[in-house]
């Protein structure tokens, strides 16, 4: 799995409330002028984590997955969400990803790759440290498992920035593990 590139670049951020945010740049373009890549998951400010000195609060993983929509089911559906915490595990930016895939028009045999972050609640993102399991909704469908693991920060949160290879059109299960955090997202997507 290659490392994502440098031209364009989807990282989450975090706001001082805790909420997620992901920032995109880059030569490719996004959303709407007035939301170009950022998103917020605006919920109370219970969730933020402890206060540092000084009044302000301090961020943690657990704190922003928190913040973000948890669909019911084992393996929810992400719809129109464009951040998302399934288990102990957060993703996105789904919405990027669909308009990333849908743009793209490879002749190519390989699998699309589309950007995603994974925020793993403990906290723990280590290099090497996130494994994949990327699976077809059709009957009969091969599982492919991807090992990967750009580890990087945001306001002291750290997360997995990777490519995930999207074989085709379709509704595709994507399973997340880091140590002892999981989560499984349901994604379709269209060109």
């Amino acid at each position: 799995m290659s490392s994502p590139s440098a031209g364009n670049s989807t990282k989450p951020t975090v706001s001082s409330k805790g909420s997620a945010k992901a920032k995109t740049s880059g030569s490719a373009t996004h959303g709407t002028p007035q939301d170009q890549g950022e998103t917020h998951a605006a919920k109370d400010d219970s969730a933020v984590g402890s206060t540092k000195p000084g009044g302000e609060p301090s961020l943690t993983a657990a704190s922003v997955l928190n913040r973000l929509p948890n669909p019911a089911g084992s393996c929810p559906a992400v719809g129109g969400g464009r951040d998302v915490r399934s288990g102990s595990m957060a993703a996105g930016p789904f919405d990027t990803a669909k308009k990333q895939f849908a743009t793209s028009r490879s002749t190519s045999p390989e699998p699309t790759k589309v950007r995603l972050y994974w925020i793993p609640k403990s906290g723990k993102a280590v290099s090497g440290g996130l494994v994949l399991k990327v699976t077809k909704v059709a009957a009969g469908a091969k599982t492919n498992t991807v090992r990967d693991g750009v580890v990087s920060d945001a306001a002291g949160v750290s997360f997995y920035d990777s490519q995930v290879p999207i074989a085709g059109p379709g509704t595709w299960q994507i399973k997340a593990t880091s140590g002892q955090d999981t989560g499984c997202f349901r994604v379709t997507f269209k060109r």
